[in-house]
């Protein structure tokens, strides 16, 4: 039998490593993120070449770009939630992800999971009030 550890668990991991988890955030978006994910993987299915592909991989880095300065313009939940540009994010790194490994090509899983890695603390640390993802995107 498996069991898969409560979100109290994961809480209490967090906290032992002195980061305050924000409750809620990717429950609250999760269609938004199924929606992201859905996307990229059309694309993934109808493209050639995903991770190879200067057009899906700019077109992703410019509309990125575009939602992390809108996020940091307003700076205001209830105008632009960070949200978006994490569920945006997080639907591209995960079907790049999936292409690396079927690709064999590890320098860029690194990459994907890495980016991956950096979207959920951003989104489920005390770093979301200050728009991690949104400045990441930036770096």
């Amino acid at each position: 039998r498996i069991t898969v550890p409560s979100k109290a668990f994961h809480r209490a991991s967090f906290q032992n490593m002195g980061l305050e988890l924000t409750p809620g955030i990717i429950d609250d978006y999760f269609y938004l993120m199924c929606a992201s994910i859905a996307f990229w993987f059309t694309v993934y299915i109808f493209s050639k070449d995903f991770g190879s592909n200067p057009i899906i991989l700019s077109g992703h880095s410019v509309v990125a770009v575009i939602l992390s300065a809108v996020s940091l313009y307003f700076h205001d939940e209830s105008k632009f939630p960070e949200a978006f540009v994490i569920c945006f994010g997080v639907g591209f790194f995960m079907v790049d992800t999936f292409d690396c490994i079927l690709r064999m090509d590890l320098m860029f899983l690194l990459h994907g999971i890495l980016g991956l890695s950096f979207l959920y603390f951003a989104s489920t640390t005390r770093y979301y009030p200050m728009r991690a993802a949104s400045m990441g995107y930036f770096v």
